[in-house]
């Protein structure tokens, strides 16, 4: 109803032969009639919009056959015929008034005084007329958003209800972005709840019909990108097994998230599938130096201690190693007692012996990534204030 409420009322349409008669000379040409076999396609009002562009736009917009076409979308032929007599009737009246004042005949083309009466058949038509039950009434309103006038009972049907913008978004999961990309119109009217302030409301069939559209794209897209996975994943799987790598080590590059075949396969990695290859073999040999018996495959992209140690240090490298990654670890907040230092299978173990490429910083990382702390207690910025604070005096009551 909120249409209905802030539409035009059609008594302010009024249809008068001097105000629609041409205000050009009409001499159609070769465009002219090609544009009018576009316009047949558009909405009466859109042609009238549409005429304002160019002569050769005004000229097509005033072919007889085009408003009939257009007439005959909107009504019953028994009704336009009637109407025709009606139009025919004004353009009589008007001429015979201008004839006494001794002028020329008002229309003297015979394509342009027909086109002019389809015109007046048109403004009857999607003026004095509901478009939805088709009778005549003195209580229609022209409504902005479809471009038809409605009666008031008709306005209340649930093909004519409104959503607002908050609604749409709660029910139907249409966000402002969707409606301004497929450029849905909305009526902007006063928030009843909020003095001063507007909302946007919008009709919950157009809503329906882009929801629709919105998941019918998404399930093409979802299809589009299944079968490009599936011709990404066997290209891999081709280039793999091409340099001789085993068929279970390739199964775990595929399938471990963030490696360099999964992110070419779900297309986050420009790398030439060959140039993919060539790494996946380099891990694959060194895979193979260390491998034993009954031994998970390792995730190529994860930090993991090497089986042979790379690095030969002392007791003493080895002691300083430990430290330092205790006091990185004390810093970011984890607690050293968790981490397996005496674990000869932990990553910290391996930061200290050397068993290990990366860095400290790297170590740390994953380290903290495994057992980050939860905060549930005091924040650590104010331990030390209670830390170095004296324990209050005890009362004199208690000491007496």
């Amino acid at each position: 109803m909120f249409d209905y409420q802030y539409g035009t009322s059609t008594k302010k349409f009024k249809q008068e032969v001097e105000k629609m008669k041409p205000k050009l000379s009409i001499r159609p040409q070769g465009m002219s009639k090609l544009y009018s076999l576009i316009l047949k396609f558009s909405h009466g009002l859109e042609v009238v919009n549409v005429s304002t562009l160019s002569k050769q736009w005004y000229v097509a917009s005033w072919n007889s056959t085009l408003w009939q076409e257009i007439c005959l979308s909107l009504g019953e032929s028994d009704r336009i015929e009637m109407l025709l007599e009606l139009a025919e009737s004004k353009i009589r009246t008007c001429e015979r008034r201008f004839k006494k004042q001794d002028l020329c005949d008002l229309i003297p083309e015979a394509e342009v005084r027909e086109a002019l009466k389809w015109k007046l058949v048109y403004g009857q038509l999607i003026y004095n007329t509901c478009s939805c039950c088709k009778i005549q009434e003195n209580k229609l309103r022209f409504l902005p958003i479809l471009q038809k006038s409605l009666c008031y009972n008709c306005a209340k049907l649930p093909a004519y209800s409104m959503i607002t913008l908050e609604n749409a978004e709660i029910d139907y999961g249409i966000t402002r972005k969707h409606i301004n990309e497929h450029q849905i119109e909305g009526l902007r009217i006063p928030d009843p709840d909020h003095k001063g302030n507007y909302i946007f409301v919008y009709y919950i069939s157009d809503i329906s019909r882009l929801k629709e559209l919105i998941e019918n794209r998404k399930k093409e897209d979802s299809a589009n990108r299944t079968e490009l996975h599936e011709r990404r994943r066997t290209e891999m799987i081709y280039a793999l097994k091409k340099e001789g790598i085993d068929d279970n080590f390739i199964s775990a590059c595929l399938d471990t998230e963030g490696s360099l075949a999964y992110n070419y396969i779900v297309g986050k990695s420009r790398m030439p599938v060959l140039r993919i290859a060539k790494k996946m073999l380099s891990r694959y040999e060194k895979w193979r130096e260390n491998e034993q018996e009954d031994e998970i495959l390792p995730e190529p992209e994860t930090i993991l201690p090497l089986k042979r140690p790379k690095i030969h240090l002392t007791t003493d490298d080895k002691i300083s190693r430990k430290l330092e990654l205790v006091d990185r670890l004390v810093l970011m907040g984890v607690n050293t007692d968790d981490i397996g230092l005496d674990d000869p299978e932990s990553l910290s173990n391996a930061y200290i012996e050397g068993r290990t490429k990366e860095d400290l910083g790297p170590v740390a990382g994953a380290i903290w990534r495994e057992h980050k702390p939860i905060f549930n207690g005091t924040p650590f910025r104010k331990i030390p204030l209670y830390m170095n604070q004296n324990p209050p005096p005890e009362s004199s009551s208690d000491s007496d």
